[in-house]
């Protein structure tokens, strides 16, 4: 779950992540995100909605990655940054 967030951090801004991350894994509930990051509930819902199935579509990505490629060993101590290449 970490990787996805990684590489979502390219994708979306650090609000649309927040909001992401309030409202589904600390389960806020999305009257009090607005309130807390004073930000309109359409806000709320349509960053939710967005960085929702972003999120989704990766967590698969990796999972066929995974299960397609064997790990080569040492290669959990190679740490890639997906926005270096920005």
């Amino acid at each position: 779950m970490g990787a996805a967030f990684r590489s979502l951090r390219c994708k979306v801004s650090s609000q649309q992540l927040l909001i992401f991350r309030l409202a589904t894994i600390n389960e806020m509930a999305l009257t009090e995100v607005a309130k807390k990051l004073a930000v309109s509930l359409p806000q709320v819902y349509l960053a939710r909605h967005r960085v929702g199935k972003l999120f989704k579509a990766e967590v698969q990505r990796l999972r066929a990655e995974s299960v397609d490629e064997p790990k080569p060993p040492g290669s959990d101590l190679l740490y890639f940054d997906p926005c270096a290449s920005r």
